[in-house]
């Protein structure tokens, strides 16, 4: 079209000039760059956007045969060339502004499915914003989801995210749909998505026509660009907003507002074609909605006053007439001030005249608005009386006011305001909080404000018909003219609300059947709703999930009931007040209350007869208010499944739990479980958390709430009934903790499962691709909670199995201490019941945990009890002896090697491998691969305790290296490496040591095993010694740090001998005597008297250098007694040769530093 564009250019430049307008202004008008319009002025844009071109044209004010011509020549070439500073239209597109449209390169791309195409549509409603999972479940089921619903949702969303970019990998997070932390987020441009395009448009538009001096008008320029920009915008709906979709769907917040913001676009764009004597298109977008919308009265008065414009006077008066007759008929209301004014204009022939009167001609009056409101206009104040005492919930009040007097973002208010609705447990302060908003927002509605409760925890919630009719009352209509049908009564009531700014407060509703024929009609309305549960079906609320408060905030409330000086007198008290009250608003103001009543009172008074479960509700009551009836009410209302539930899971002791373990308590599947679970949820007697680490819901009490379900369990359901309960549910934890305890790599134990019931549950198969630790991570809070209870309830086979599946977890976490604190107690258990069994089984691991770490007081034996493997060898041979009573192989093997490592750390190398030995036959004998490869270590541990065995070592270790690798268990496979890598090393072999560490290293590493990677840091410093690498010095204190942090004493004294003897060869003598000190203390305690001894002789060499030789005589003598009894004389004289010769030079360290032995078990 080069002939069309150099017309073009000429225009443009010739009608700017005749402006008088810079390109400056006309692109600011217009809203395309200013190197955009002077590219357009040069002809260099081949094919111009039809749209820019409009705008231009409005605002330089070009009509006639050129405008035309030129735009027919751009119609001929739809392929838009840029003008303006946007991007090229997205490669993907997605349409809302109707049927749900998708599309990528131009071409529609067919979305299939209700659950793709609800996650596609609230996505693009929310574009850059996540879209929570919880948010999709109730657009798409409300408060009846599927048991499938996690997978439909997941599925849908990879669907999506492929057909958005079919490059898309498999299985990633990222790209155009992404995972955020709390839901899904569509990554698109602003414009790829129709909505959101209109409303910049829009928003432009209104800002062109409001951007001047309130005194004046806008210039005919800017509302020319004004009514061309919206007429754009507007054409890019096609419907409502995601027609088709399910109501949940399309009734979204966002939604709504579009569909108001529309209805505003139209009346602007009304108003500005009447004063540009531009009729049609005036009429093109108002009948549509006119049609839409019978009541609108501003809708319909500039339909009326745009038919007069075009010269149908006519039609315009009939027009008026049949929407008078429509509101008559239909609301008994004759028309209203604005539909007044457009007859009157039509009949005096004014009918170009704007409703609008930013838009009026400056030699006629404009339209002023409505009427002064009439007199029988009553406006109500019921509001209950704010507490005096209120404390908290700045957050919540600040967004509530958001909520109803803006969006929140800066935009003009929307068409409608949102109803704004408050959910949460009993005594959470709902109605505290509305009504303390609603103080606030009184002033910004001096129409009136409305209050009801409407009962709905009663067993006879209020009528919607009956409050109408007490609305009615109270805003002036006397009681005969009260309709007396429900119907009429609702409508009178919108219709008299229609023109209002009106706060319409609906405290503690049943059910959205109940509040939608209370909702008022007008758009300068707000709602303020409160419910025990969260009424999905409400469409168009937005809702407010309420909490207890922070503990900060409850002491500020009891200190507001009780008295400033009686709180911060004993503030430990207090704190332990609101502990034990949970933080719930109503407990702590009851708490508050008592003490108010007894000013004598210590705080020691209330909180011990609080601290006695069985008497917390009793005492947690005052005057009227009281936790146990306020809980009460929401019980009540439960079906039978879902109260049976609440009272029975109650009896966990577990802080939250999954729907599988409700599934177990009630004896049926999770899916079935989930229905009265989510009752329970709905009803804020129990509460639903985020996803835990294995993808799992997880519910959780609060504590007063599980005190009183305790109280029904214990008055409706016999014992054996709750006993049962408990025992289901730790049996079902248990079979899934044994289920992934399977795949937790760690030390080779045998699995010895004693006779607790265990609960079918057949399918699995949701965790097909769960982490074992992911899930271990999610549920250790449980399981410990879960043996604790099973060990206060004398359930012993439960207890030490339980205990049992969670140690390869412990030693992998580093969770020593929980660890040690989990199998002492079940110990004492199986010890008191008799139960050998599990009794050998804990002591297993507790052997384990004892040595290798010293978290806990008297484990690094300077309490007189004795050097660590020293225990270990005592403890072990106990053991043995308890496997064989009871004639367990597998459990007797492992034992066998704790001996073996025991007899070898006191230099009893022959022992030690007779031990080892026995090992490994009971082993392969009961067909323990994981025992064979323990033994196999053992045996190869005899090598590395005495000078030379290196072969022998080997030989072993590469048969266990067969068998940890068989097994799958890649932390013993690291474990393996790092020995061979140390023997090898030893023998002098550097590039296969190095090799077998570096790869031990990355398993460790990536299983986040402090443990070993202490301990192979610490090999490799000692091979990166011997050639005088530089790494060494960073590895040690690696290898240090580690083993302080994880209170690992046999590592940090290794690493303190390296770091001694690093410092002594290169002259610093001092901190070489501060390593080494240290590092004998810590071996005196180990029971490694070879360690002790290398150590001894490095420190005595130290103590020589810096000058004190009686400290250098002493350590010697030491050190060469105890390389006597080890039958090591070679050692022995060297070190002899030291003291007779006096000199600094230090023994070098013939054998490497011990490995771990739970490691390398």
């Amino acid at each position: 079209m080069t002939e069309p564009v150099e017309q073009l250019a000429t225009l443009l430049r010739k009608a700017r000039v005749q402006a008088g307008l810079s390109q400056d202004e006309v692109a600011r008008v217009s809203g395309l760059s200013v190197r955009g319009l002077r590219d357009l002025e040069r002809g260099r844009v081949r094919k111009p956007r039809e749209e820019s071109l409009r705008r231009l044209f409005a605002v330089l004010g070009i009509h006639g045969s050129d405008r035309e011509r030129i735009l027919a020549s751009v119609a001929q070439h739809p392929r838009p060339a840029l003008a303006e500073q946007t991007s090229p239209l997205p490669s993907v597109t997605v349409d809302v502004l109707g049927a749900l449209t998708l599309c990528r390169d131009g071409a529609e791309v067919p979305v299939s499915g209700s659950v793709p195409r609800a996650v596609l549509g609230l996505a693009a409603l929310r574009l850059g914003r996540p879209v929570s999972r919880e948010e999709i479940v109730d657009a798409l089921w409300g408060d009846r989801p599927p048991a499938t619903w996690v997978s439909q949702v997941h599925t849908a969303v990879g669907q999506l995210r492929r057909l958005l970019d079919p490059q898309h990998a498999r299985g990633s997070r990222t790209g155009r749909l992404a995972l955020a932390r709390t839901g899904y987020v569509l990554d698109l441009e602003a414009d790829a998505v129709d909505l959101h395009r209109f409303s910049r448009r829009f928003q432009g538009a209104r800002a062109g026509v409001d951007g001047g001096a309130r005194d004046e008008p806008p210039s005919e320029v800017a509302m020319e660009a004004a009514l061309v920009t919206l007429d754009v915008a507007l054409r890019d709906w096609r419907g409502p907003v995601l027609s088709g979709e399910p109501v949940g769907v399309r009734d979204q917040p966002v939604a709504l507002a579009a569909a108001g913001q529309r209805l505003e676009a139209v009346l602007l764009l009304a108003d500005l074609a009447l004063r540009l004597r531009r009729a049609d298109l005036a009429i093109e977008h108002l009948g549509p909605l006119a049609r839409a919308e019978p009541y609108h009265e501003g809708l319909q008065a500039r339909l009326i006053l745009a038919l007069a414009a075009r010269g149908e006077q006519a039609a315009a008066l009939e027009s008026f007439a049949a929407v008078r007759r429509q509101l008559v008929t239909d609301l008994g209301i004759e028309p209203g001030p604005q539909l007044r004014y457009a007859q009157t204009l039509v009949l005096d022939g004014e009918h170009t005249r704007s409703l609008d009167p930013r838009f009026a001609d400056s030699s006629t009056e404009a339209y002023r608005g409505p009427e002064p409101v009439q007199d029988d206009w009553t406006a109500p104040r019921m509001l209950p009386v704010d507490l005096p005492d209120y404390t908290g919930r700045d957050h919540e009040l600040s967004l509530i006011t958001d909520l109803l007097t803006c969006t929140g973002d800066g935009a003009a208010p929307p068409a409608r305001r949102p109803v704004v609705a408050v959910a949460g447990m009993a005594g959470v302060g709902k109605t505290a909080l509305i009504v303390r908003a609603a103080h606030r927002l009184a002033p910004a509605h001096p129409d009136g404000l409305l209050y009801v409760n409407l009962r709905g925890a009663d067993d006879a919630p209020l009528r919607p018909a009956d409050v109408l009719a007490r609305f009615l009352r109270a805003t002036g209509v006397n009681g005969p003219a009260i309709p007396q049908d429900a119907a009429s009564r609702e409508d009178m009531y919108r219709s008299r609300t229609a023109q209002r700014r009106l706060l319409v407060v609906l405290d503690n509703a049943s059910s959205a059947a109940q509040l939608r024929p209370l909702l008022p009609g007008g758009t300068g309305c707000s709602v303020l709703v409160s419910a025990r549960t969260r009424l999905s079906a409400l469409e168009g609320a937005r809702w407010i999930a309420l909490d207890v408060l922070p503990s900060e905030q409850s002491l500020a409330l009891l200190e507001r009931v009780a008295g400033h000086d009686r709180v911060h007198t004993d503030r430990a008290g207090a704190e332990e007040i609101i502990h034990l009250c949970g933080n719930l608003p109503l407990a702590v103001r009851i708490a508050g209350a008592r003490l108010a009543e007894h000013p004598r009172w210590p705080m020691s008074r209330l909180a011990a007869p609080l601290r006695q479960e069985r008497q917390r509700l009793d005492q947690l009551t005052v005057g009227d208010l009281a936790v146990r009836a306020s809980v009460e009410i929401s019980y009540r209302d439960l079906r039978p499944r879902a109260r049976q539930l609440f009272r029975l899971v109650s009896l966990l002791d577990s802080p939250d739990f999954p729907a599988r373990v409700a599934g177990a308590v009630l004896g049926t599947p999770a899916a079935e479980a989930l229905v009265p679970l989510t009752e329970l949820v709905d009803a804020n007697l129990v509460a639903e958390t985020d996803p835990d680490e294995a993808g799992q819901l997880r519910y959780r009490f609060h504590d007063l709430v599980r005190l009183y379900a305790r109280e029904r369990a214990e008055a409706e359901d016999g014992a054996e009934v709750t006993q049962t309960a408990v025992r289901r549910a730790l049996g079902a934890w248990l079979t899934l903790a044994e289920r992934f305890a399977r795949d937790v790599p760690g030390p080779c134990y045998a699995a010895l499962a004693g006779c607790a019931e265990r609960p079918d549950l057949a399918d699995l198969t949701d965790f097909a691709h769960v982490d074992p630790l992911r899930w271990f991570d999610a549920e250790q809070a449980a399981l410990r909670a879960g043996v604790l209870q099973a060990c206060r309830g004398g359930l012993d086979e439960l207890a030490y199995e339980l205990a049992g599946s969670l140690e390869k977890y412990f030693d992998l976490r580093g969770m020593y201490e929980e660890w040690r604190a989990t199998n002492e107690q079940v110990l004492r258990l199986c010890h008191a019941r008799g139960n050998v069994r599990g009794e050998a089984v804990m002591l297993r691991g507790l052997i384990d945990v004892r040595t290798w770490n010293t978290s806990h007081h008297g484990d690094d034996g300077r309490d007189g009890s004795g050097t660590a493997m020293g225990r270990m060898l005592t403890d072990a041979l106990r053991l043995a002896e308890m496997f064989e009573r009871l004639e367990e192989p597998r459990g007797r093997s492992d034992a066998e090697v704790a001996v073996a490592w025991g007899y070898c750390a006191a230099g009893e190398v022959d022992e030690g491998l007779r031990h080892a030995g026995r090992a490994l036959d009971l082993a392969a004998g009961a067909g323990h691969v994981g025992g064979v490869a323990r033994a196999q270590v053992a045996l190869a541990l005899a090598g590395h305790v005495t000078p030379g065995g290196g072969a022998r070592a080997l030989h072993h270790l590469e048969k266990a290296l067969v068998a940890a690798r068989a097994l799958g268990n890649a932390r013993y496979e690291a474990s393996v490496l790092q020995f061979l890598g140390m023997t090898y090393g030893a023998m002098g072999d550097a590039a296969r040591s190095g090799a077998c560490l570096d790869e031990s290293l990355a398993i460790s590493r990536r299983y986040s095993d402090r443990f070993t990677e202490a301990l192979t840091m610490l090999a490799l410093a000692r091979l990166h010694l011997t050639t005088a690498d530089p790494r060494a010095r960073s590895e040690i204190e690696t290898a240090l740090a580690l083993g302080r942090r994880f209170a690992m004493p046999h590592h940090v004294a290794g690493a303190l001998t390296l770091l001694g003897q690093q410092a002594l060869a290169s002259g610093d003598a001092p901190e070489a005597v501060a390593c080494l000190g240290e590092a004998v203390d810590l071996w005196r305690t180990r029971g490694w008297p070879r360690y002790l001894a290398e150590a001894l002789t490095a420190c005595g060499a130290a103590h020589r250098e810096v000058g004190d030789p009686e400290a250098a005589q002493r350590c010697w003598t030491e050190a060469a007694d105890l390389f006597t009894t080890l039958s090591d004389e070679e050692a022995a004289n060297q070190v002899r040769d030291l003291l007779t010769r006096g000199t600094a030079t230090p023994l070098a360290s013939p054998v490497a530093v011990p490995s771990s032995g739970h490691q390398l078990e």
